[in-house]
């Protein structure tokens, strides 16, 4: 069987987990009509073409084909081939023993069942601004606080204790505008 990701689509491996334990999460997902990826804490995915059982394919393999358009995997029972027509990858099929790889269909459904209380639109290019000025400070969490669903949209980032030499708390805070917000009258 052959499947082909986009760049878009590969780029979900980065959801996946690096953890051996859990090593189906080391792997994305594709079957169904989706790719998808999880890692215990996130799931992502997006709509694909393959319509049959689901497909597990090493995220490892993506690092090898950054730039290019589309990749194609030929996936055998032994080995899973990748090939964007100049560079050629061959693994081992992973043989997932333990605990199967996550009904994504199931969770997102699970996810959705409750109605949003609020509604956000923001831009990626802003919110991968914002992310770079968090990721500095090595923070393992990140909250996200709506203060008034119209105002603003506070997200944070706060550093442990012990994280720099001088031992202080560092938190960065981050006021960002949703796009339907009007600074002026506020």
């Amino acid at each position: 069987m052959k499947l082909t990701l986009t760049k878009q689509q590969r780029k979900l491996a980065s959801a996946c987990t690096t953890d051996m334990a859990r090593e189906a999460l080391t792997c994305l997902a594709v079957g169904h009509g989706w790719i998808g990826a999880a890692n215990g804490f996130m799931l992502v995915r997006m709509k694909h073409e393959y319509e049959g059982d689901t497909v597990l394919i090493p995220a490892g393999m993506m690092k090898h084909f950054t730039r290019c358009k589309d990749v194609v995997f030929t996936i055998g029972t032994k080995a899973i081939i990748a090939s964007n027509g100049k560079y050629t990858v061959i693994v081992s099929r992973p043989v997932i023993t333990g605990v199967p790889y996550p009904d994504l269909a199931k969770a997102v459904e699970e996810m959705t069942k409750q109605k949003p209380r609020v509604h956000i639109a923001m831009s990626t290019v802003l919110f991968k601004r914002i992310l770079a000025c968090v990721d500095g400070a090595d923070s393992h969490v990140m909250r996200l606080f709506v203060r008034e669903p119209s105002e603003v949209l506070q997200i944070m980032a706060k550093v442990e204790p012990g994280e720099h030499s001088d031992g202080e708390s560092v938190a960065v805070e981050v006021y960002a505008m949703p796009m339907f917000v009007d600074w002026q009258e506020k």
